[in-house]
């Protein structure tokens, strides 16, 4: 099984031997921000960045399912920046749009089921508070147990559609878990280990990048954090996938 210290000396050694791949990357994230200030950009920039971010989720997890397989110097401090931020475009897509499909019936469901409980509605008087209260309890459980189990499953969709080979199968790899009985392979000791400890490490990144954003001025110190951050995220994806298939193969 692979650890979360396994991810982070595999995240902390992806960035030293390919550093300018990480100045590229922060050089662009900053352009990108500064494409946002501009009317009618933004929405570009934030694509574009959003499918950077992705890229390097793919290349990482990629490499990290390769050396599952044995691959030897999966890591070489020759591979090229632009094929790092740039290769696995298509991919990257295919994982963007599915994800987009798949948020909006999600967020749907929230805003359904914040009108059904009349969560828009604010009490008058004293008994309608504590009908609302307890409203707003159901309506906040129900909902932490979508959001929840959707999170639980993403890394099982992402590492799926990173070891894809087109936009099309990364597409459709994504969205499969949540539409089948795949999804619920995930129930698995192991992967949920794996997002727990992950999900703390992800507590004390939002933290750290967050200050070190809020001061501007390390704001690329931020950027490469948030690199490698994502090649942790690529690798944790496909370790997770794996758990899941190596377990299912385990039990056939």
């Amino acid at each position: 099984m692979v650890s979360v210290s396994f991810l982070v000396n595999y995240a902390a050694k992806a960035v030293r031997l390919h550093w300018k791949a990480v100045l590229l990357f922060v050089v662009l994230q900053i352009l990108f921000v500064l494409v946002g200030l501009i009317p009618f950009l933004g929405i570009i920039g934030d694509i574009l960045s959003t499918l950077m971010v992705t890229s390097v989720v793919v290349f990482y997890g990629k490499k990290l399912y390769e050396l599952r397989e044995s691959v030897v110097n999966v890591l070489s401090p020759e591979t090229g920046a632009t094929d790092i931020l740039f290769s696995n475009w298509n991919i990257a897509a295919g994982i963007v749009l599915a994800s987009f499909v798949l948020m909006v019936p999600v967020v749907l469901f929230t805003v359904l089921t914040a009108f059904i409980f009349g969560m828009f509605h604010l009490p008058q008087g004293e008994g309608q508070t504590y009908e609302y209260i307890t409203k707003a309890f159901v309506f906040f459980l129900v909902n932490a147990i979508v959001w929840s189990w959707y999170l639980y499953v993403i890394p099982y969709a992402n590492g799926k559609a990173i070891v894809a080979d087109s936009f099309s199968d990364a597409f459709l790899s994504f969205l499969k878990p949540f539409i089948s009985k795949e999804q619920f392979k995930t129930i698995n000791g192991d992967y949920f280990k794996l997002l727990f400890l992950s999900s703390l490490l992800l507590i004390v990144f939002v933290i750290v990048t967050g200050i070190l954003f809020i001061t501007i001025v390390f704001s690329p110190i931020a950027f490469a954090f948030v690199y490698a951050f994502n090649v942790y995220y690529g690798g944790m994806c496909v370790a997770c996938y794996s758990l899941v298939t190596e377990s299912e193969l385990a039990n056939a």
